[in-house]
């Protein structure tokens, strides 16, 4: 165990960490404060009401015209530039206007390559009362390329209910360099698809031709969200960041302290969708005064997974904490990254229980093969709380230690949580049908205590071990 926690400590060392509890300096208020102080607010161009109603003549035009008259009348309206966009704004929220030329207007807001124009159109996107504006709005803002309105989208994504603004929210974020919308658009997808949700697809697809079928689309946007979950930005040369869009996350990681847990929900929602982009502001929150904004911001830390790695060493810090020394543990698991495994490995040995469980339940999260030993030893050791049993046996059925499964099934006469023992249960038996072994009936088994009964049956193949 000596040896073990000295690795511990030369590690918290050698990844910045301290050997006393972190210090909290508000870190997260000051970037907001700096880049509040750098970014300056959007504004709508004013228009003197002559010129406005000259371009609401234009634009009406435009929205009911065909052909060379709608070339034309768009031609014009765009030579007003920057200054087209707050009637651009007006006509599409006026009600007694045509649904069709307000759709249109909202859509020529997409040719203009301004803040205000994203500004515009995020605020049609956000509010607008008929879906065909909102889709028109979130479209639009994906040919803009403002990428500061990436949280507003993520806002947005949470709350609407239309599957055709949902899927064009998606193909914006994935536009301005955020894919995680396309979770959203593959529910769309599989639920039998409008042919917008294809036409979207097929764009965030990429390379695929156009009479590509349905399952090779879904396929495709399936393989790209994949791979942003592991590494959180987009394939290719990664987009810049400017200073608005990592305000839009820091203002919004800045309501993890809230009281009120509707903002905080939102935030969590927004800053684990945010890939490695809202890793500077999650960052700073663990330094916050606060110990709730520190606690939450290392639960989205976890829902994160690998994209967090860059967080490491500072839960690595924060485990020192008396205060969060459980959280940093779970984190640490659930981000995957071999560094935290000495760490974990420790605090498997403290006497305190709720760490022994923590840092149990971080092991079973990390799944480091070389961890297997401890685990073992831990499974064996006299005494050992059930809930570490649980969590020590699940880390190693997901290693490819089969032995432990039985000792799984055997916690069913024990006082633990039954939803933890049921997951772990079949987190196990799905890596045993991974790994092509036959699962003794599990799959048909219903509940805890007949799936228990299914394990019990279940024996290893002779000389299966780890690897």
């Amino acid at each position: 165990m000596k040896r073990r926690a000295a690795g511990a400590a030369l590690l918290l060392l050698a990844c910045g960490g301290r050997d006393s509890p972190p210090i909290y300096d508000g870190a997260l208020g000051r970037l907001v404060a700096d880049l509040e102080a750098r970014v300056s607010p959007i504004a709508l161009p004013s228009l003197d009401k002559e010129e406005a109603g000259l371009l609401a003549e234009l634009i009406e035009a435009y929205g009911a015209g065909t052909g060379r008259l709608a070339r034309g009348t768009r031609e014009e309206i765009l030579s007003h530039g920057e200054r087209g966009v707050a009637a651009l704004l007006a006509f599409a929220l006026d009600p007694e206007r045509d649904l069709h030329g307000r759709a249109r207007a909202v859509a020529l807001l997409g040719e203009i390559p301004s803040d205000a124009a994203a500004e515009a159109a995020a605020r049609l996107a956000e509010g607008a009362g008929d879906e065909v504006l909102r889709a028109h709005g979130a479209r639009a803002l994906g040919a803009i390329g403002r990428r500061f309105v990436v949280p507003r989208l993520l806002f947005r994504l949470q709350y609407e209910k239309s599957e055709l603004v949902a899927a064009h929210l998606a193909w914006s974020l994935a536009r301005l360099g955020n894919l995680s919308g396309l979770a959203g658009l593959l529910v769309v997808l599989d639920q039998g698809a409008t042919p917008e949700a294809f036409e979207v697809a097929l764009e965030i697809a990429g390379s695929l031709p156009d009479d590509a079928p349905p399952d090779r689309i879904r396929s495709a946007v399936d393989e790209a969200h994949a791979r942003w979950l592991r590494e959180g930005a987009p394939p290719g040369e990664a987009p810049p960041t400017d200073d608005q869009l990592r305000l839009g996350f820091a203002r919004w990681a800045a309501h993890l302290g809230d009281s009120d847990l509707r903002p905080v929900a939102d935030a969590r929602f927004i800053l684990a969708r945010a890939g490695r982009e809202g890793m500077e502001s999650l960052r700073a929150a663990l330094r916050d005064p606060d110990p709730f904004a520190r606690v939450r911001a290392m639960d989205v830390l976890g829902w994160l997974g690998p994209v967090a790695r860059s967080a490491v060493p500072d839960l690595l810090s924060l485990r020192l904490d008396p205060a969060h020394r459980a959280e940093p543990l779970l984190a640490l698991g659930r981000i995957g990254d071999p560094l935290a495994a000495p760490a974990l490995l420790a605090a498997l040995e403290e006497r305190d229980p709720q760490l022994r469980v923590a840092a149990a339940h971080g092991l079973a999260e990390l799944r480091d093969p070389s961890t297997a030993p401890a685990l073992r030893r831990a499974l064996g050791s006299p005494g050992t709380l059930p809930e570490v049993v649980l969590y020590c046996a699940q880390a190693l059925a997901l290693l490819g230690d089969f032995s432990a499964v039985p000792t799984l099934a055997s916690l069913a006469d024990s006082p633990v949580d039954r939803s933890a023992l049921e997951q772990a249960l079949d987190l196990a038996f799905a890596k045993i049908r991974e790994e092509g072994f036959d699962d003794a009936g599990y799959a048909d088994a219903k509940g805890s205590a007949e799936k228990a009964a299914a394990a019990r049956r279940w024996s290893p193949p002779p000389g299966q071990r780890a690897r």
